[in-house]
């Protein structure tokens, strides 16, 4: 099972989060770790950052991440054109 760690901007937008909005990423981060293959998630890379790639939240919001080995790298969560401006 691979393991996470939350960029210092993706901590950052988490806190200004409600707590729903929050849990919905964090349900997100923990989908792409336990199964990166559920359709659910709509992962497919990020065209202009080579390596990175995004998973929806929901209909609106993405999160952006890139892998280093086991380690599952999650750099920024914001809306659809935001996330593949600033991945």
């Amino acid at each position: 099972m691979a393991s996470v760690q939350l960029d210092r901007t993706f901590k950052k937008r988490l806190e200004k989060k409600n707590p729903i909005e929050r849990a919905a990423v964090l349900e997100c981060v923990e989908r792409i770790i336990d199964d990166p293959t559920n359709k659910g998630l709509h992962i497919e890379p990020v065209q202009s950052h080579p390596g990175v790639f995004s998973a929806r939240v929901d209909r609106g919001n993405r999160v952006s991440f890139h892998r280093e080995g086991d380690l599952v790298v999650m750099r920024n969560h914001c809306n659809h054109d935001r996330v593949y401006r600033s991945p």
